[in-house]
């Protein structure tokens, strides 16, 4: 997960880059390859800054790159947060979940917001390509 990014999603222009074989990120923000899917089986995520006690939800959606507006809520990764503001998930999907590339992988958070002040320290999704 990178913040920043040029059209990323919400406040924050949230987007992702491809870890390479080498230990090194990619130069643009990943975009599933034409006439490939994108298998997305497990997620990291940390948050940070909340209110003790509270519940904290990290929401995956799937967004078409052609209309923003079509998007629809493929995970939830539900946690209590600690005494020191701070919690976060280790999550394998069962079945997981199905990105085409005419859309991308998009975030949203309860308590948000996810822009300023940036409550999420990390999301880390793993995931293989397949043929359509």
């Amino acid at each position: 997960m990178i913040t920043g990014a040029r059209d990323g999603c919400a406040d924050a222009a949230v987007d992702f880059v491809r870890t390479l074989p080498d230990g090194m990120a990619a130069a643009d923000v990943f975009r599933v390859p034409e006439d490939r899917s994108l298998v997305m089986t497990d997620l990291d995520w940390q948050y940070l800054s909340g209110p003790p006690g509270t519940t904290a939800i990290l929401r995956v959606v799937v967004q078409n790159l052609a209309d923003k507006a079509k998007r629809r809520r493929v995970f939830e990764s539900t946690v209590r947060i600690g005494a020191d503001g701070a919690t976060g998930a280790s999550e394998h999907m069962t079945t997981g979940f199905v990105v085409s590339s005419h859309a991308r992988v998009c975030l949203d958070l309860v308590p948000g917001p996810l822009g300023s002040p940036l409550r999420i320290s990390k999301v880390l999704m793993r995931g293989y390509l397949a043929d359509e």
